[in-house]
């Protein structure tokens, strides 16, 4: 959506800066948590200049979809937002599901509030 350059570092940079900080600590809200008191928020210039750099809308979107209840439950590929959509992409009427099994790699998802 907004590739990284040192345009929007420095921008970033300012945003930041206003208010005290209020305008990143709202945007961070929607990527991280709700308290910006156990934040650190001297680099909330460095964290904004990177998002949502080098992610495209679809991204966004199934990343949405996971937490919105679409695709819970398991780890599904992208719900294109219909059956025939669904059906034309993968053959069938909702997304199926990711096979982990196929990573060849150790993975761990951590997690906390």
């Amino acid at each position: 959506m907004i590739p990284y350059n040192y345009l929007a570092t420095g921008a970033a940079s300012v945003v930041c800066g206003l208010f005290h900080g209020a305008i990143c600590n709202l945007i961070m809200s929607g990527f991280a948590d709700k308290d910006p008191s156990i934040d650190y928020i001297e680099r909330y210039d460095m964290y904004m200049s990177n998002v949502p750099s080098g992610a495209g809308y679809k991204d966004f979107t199934h990343y949405g979809q996971g937490i919105t209840g679409s695709i819970t439950e398991s780890f599904k590929r992208y719900d294109m937002g219909s059956a025939k959509a669904n059906n034309a992409k993968y053959g069938q009427v909702t997304p199926p599901d990711y096979d982990l099994k196929l990573l060849k790699f150790p993975l761990a998802v951590f997690s906390g509030s």
